[in-house]
Formats: C-alpha cells, sequence, structure tokens
C-alpha cells in the first residue's frame, strides 16, 4: 500500500468497470461522488466492452475522469435475443481470446499507479490482479459477492450452474484486498464468509425526487429481446401507455 494510504491522505481511485449490466456503471458514478466529496480522486476509469452491448452515453457524460474501454467477455444473446447462447458465447470467447488477455495487460498497467484500484465485478479486472509483481491495494464491489454465502450451497436449481456463477464471482475479485457485497440489510453472512456487507450505492439526492404518476407503466429491460414482449403485451392492453428503457432504443422494437 502507499504511503497515502497509510497515513489517510487524499488517495488516488482507478475504477474497472463491468459494461455487461447497468447497475455496476450506477454503482461506479455513485461511488466516484462519494469519494471526491471525502477529499478523494477518480482519476482514471476503464470499462468493459463487447459487440454485443452498446455502453450508455450517460456514463462518459457523468463519471468526470478520463474514461477508455477494453474488450471483455460478454454473454452472447440467444436467438430470441432475451437470453443468453452458452454455445455462441464460448465460441466468441475463443474468438476474441487474444483481445482479452491485451485487456488484462493493459488494465494492469493503467492502474499501476493508482493507490487503490476498485473492481466492480469485472472479470479482466481480477485477472489483471493475477499477474505476477506489486499491484497497489484493490477493493472488489459488488451485490454478487453476496452469493459466496454458506447457506445458499442447498439452493435449488442445476449445481453446475450455481458452480460457474460462483467461479466467476470468485475470479472478479481476484487478488482483491477485500470483497464488498452490496445490500440493504446487513444479514451477517459477512462473519462466516470472505467479504463484508455495505448498504448500496444509490445516487445523491434519490430521496428527494419528485415522486408523481404520470399515468403510465415504466419497463427497463437490458436484453433487447423482451421488447417484443412488451410491445405485444401493450398491443393487448391498449388502454395502457408504456414506456421501456431498452437497449437500442426504438430499433429494438419489432416492426408493427
Amino acid at each position: 500500500m502507499s504511503d497515502h494510504a497509510r497515513v489517510g491522505h487524499a488517495l488516488n481511485a482507478a475504477f474497472v468497470v463491468q459494461g455487461e449490466g447497468r447497475g455496476h456503471l450506477t454503482q461506479a458514478l455513485s461511488l466516484a461522488g462519494f469519494l471526491r466529496s471525502s477529499g478523494h480522486s477518480v482519476t482514471r476509469v476503464l470499462l468493459g466492452t463487447s459487440p454485443h452491448r452498446s455502453p450508455p452515453g450517460y456514463f462518459a457524460d457523468q463519471i468526470d475522469a478520463p474514461l477508455e474501454t477494453f474488450e471483455a467477455p460478454t454473454q452472447v444473446p440467444d436467438r430470441d435475443r432475451r437470453g443468453a447462447s452458452a454455445g455462441a458465447t464460448a465460441v466468441d470467447v475463443a474468438r476474441r481470446l487474444p483481445d482479452f488477455v491485451r485487456s488484462i495487460r493493459r488494465i494492469r498497467s493503467a492502474t499501476a499507479e493508482a493507490d487503490v484500484v476498485v473492481n466492480f465485478l469485472d472479470l479482466m479486472g481480477g485477472f489483471a490482479r493475477a499477474l505476477p509483481g506489486r499491484a497497489p491495494p484493490s477493493v472488489a464491489v459488488a451485490h454478487n459477492y453476496l452469493f459466496l454465502q454458506r447457506g445458499l450451497k442447498g439452493l435449488p436449481g442445476p449445481a453446475a450452474t450455481r458452480a460457474a456463477v460462483l467461479t466467476y464471482v470468485r475470479a472478479t475479485s481476484l487478488g482483491s484486498s477485500v470483497r464488498v457485497a452490496l445490500a440493504f440489510a446487513p444479514d451477517g453472512a459477512g462473519k462466516e464468509a470472505d467479504f463484508v456487507v455495505a448498504p448500496p450505492l444509490l445516487r445523491p439526492g434519490l430521496d428527494r425526487l419528485d415522486v408523481r404518476d404520470g399515468g403510465y407503466l415504466l419497463a427497463y429491460a437490458l436484453n433487447p429481446g423482451y421488447g417484443a414482449l412488451l410491445a405485444d403485451w401493450q398491443r393487448r392492453h391498449p388502454s395502457v401507455e408504456v414506456h421501456c428503457y431498452l437497449d437500442g432504443g426504438a430499433s429494438a422494437l419489432p416492426v408493427p
């Protein structure tokens, strides 16, 4: 750990952010604001991207730090663009493997001078920590680390799927000094697992928003294939107005 970090001076933080889920982007925006309000700085942000998901413009506009992107694995959509295709995802990973190796090296180099690296569940960021040599302290932040509770081992569902999820989650936090699991209510799970529980990273001012009834239903869908289901439901309920946030915008909706 650097001298700055040991004596409690202002920290220079670097972020590595998984771009697959919008929640990680929002958490990064929130933490950046909290750090700056406490006298620290965010001097570099690295965002994972892929050909299958467009990064939202609001993140680049609001993060207020030098931003660069890197190639990262993602779940390749299935035929109906609602779920993920395991086969297509495996082929995509194999095809882009050289890009991922370059991403890992780039992340390690770009974050070398930071006092602390914050990784928001990015797999390339975890692998970068596993490279040999000295690296700054790292904090892994995501609600997904709650999956590491020992009490969840007996939950229903395919064992292979649970094992794959846990392997991925652990890999994103390789070499991290601490895992921070975000949850609304601490349940003591961190006492028996390798993580600590902290409140969700919410945007400042959320509690001051003007709550009103606009007379419509609001929907949010990450995968564009759900737009067809929403559009079909709305056609069957023409009296109900629906506003939807959908990756790809209106172009992702089926032609009437």
